[in-house]
C-alpha cells in the first residue's frame, strides 16, 4: 500500500512529473488515510528544498514522527531538502512567499476556503474530495483483480482519495 522500493527510474518519474514549487513547499495534510503522509511528503519534497509540514487537525499523529525521521525540524537532509512542522497557530500559507506553493488535502470547502484567504502570488495545488476508480479490462482475469480491490478496500476502509469506491468491468454482464 506504500512504495517502500521505488527504484531509480521510478524516483525520476516522480521528480519529472512534479511541477517546481518555488523556494518552499507548504504541506496541509488530511487525516483520511496515515500513508497518505507519507506521499504528501514525498510530493512536496520533489518539487521544492524547504517543505513545511501542517498536521491535520484531527489527526495528527504520523506527521511528527515522519518529519523527525527525514530528519532534526530545519535541518538539511543529504539531498539538500529542509522538512519541518508548522507551528500549530501559523496560519496556512504563511511564511510562503510570491511563487512558493501550497499542497492543500481536504475537502472542496476546506479548499475553496484557503484558497481565498492565501497571500497574493503563492500557488496552490488543491488535492480535493474525489472518487476512486477502478477498471477490469475484457482481457484481465477477474479473481486477482477482485481480490486486489478487496485488499484495498479493507486497508484504507474506502477513506483514501486512491480506495476505489467504484469498479468498471469490461465485457458482458456476467462477467461483473
Amino acid at each position: 500500500h506504500l512504495e517502500t522500493e521505488a527504484t531509480d527510474a521510478d524516483l525520476g518519474r516522480l521528480l519529472a512529473s512534479s511541477p517546481p514549487a518555488g523556494r518552499r513547499c507548504q504541506v496541509a495534510l488530511a487525516s483520511s488515510v496515515c500513508t497518505a503522509a507519507l506521499r504528501a511528503v514525498a510530493l512536496a519534497l520533489a518539487t521544492a528544498p524547504e517543505v513545511i509540514v501542517r498536521p491535520s487537525r484531527r489527526d495528527p499523529g504520523l506527521a511528527g514522527p515522519l518529519v523527525r525521521a527525514l530528519g532534526e525540524p530545519g535541518a538539511l537532509d543529504a539531498q539538500g531538502c529542509a522538512v519541518r512542522l508548522a507551528d500549530a497557530e501559523e496560519p496556512l500559507g504563511a511564511g510562503l512567499s510570491p511563487g512558493d506553493t501550497l499542497h492543500l488535502y481536504g475537502s472542496d470547502e476546506t479548499v475553496a476556503t484557503v484558497a481565498a484567504a492565501l497571500p497574493r502570488g503563492v500557488v496552490l495545488r488543491a488535492f480535493g474530495s474525489g472518487i476512486g476508480l477502478a477498471a477490469v479490462g475484457r482481457h484481465e482475469p477477474l479473481e486477482p483483480a477482485a481480490i486486489g480491490l478487496a485488499c484495498d478496500v479493507v486497508v484504507f476502509d474506502q477513506q483514501g482519495c486512491l480506495s476505489p469506491r467504484l469498479a468498471l468491468v469490461e465485457g458482458p454482464p456476467e462477467r461483473a
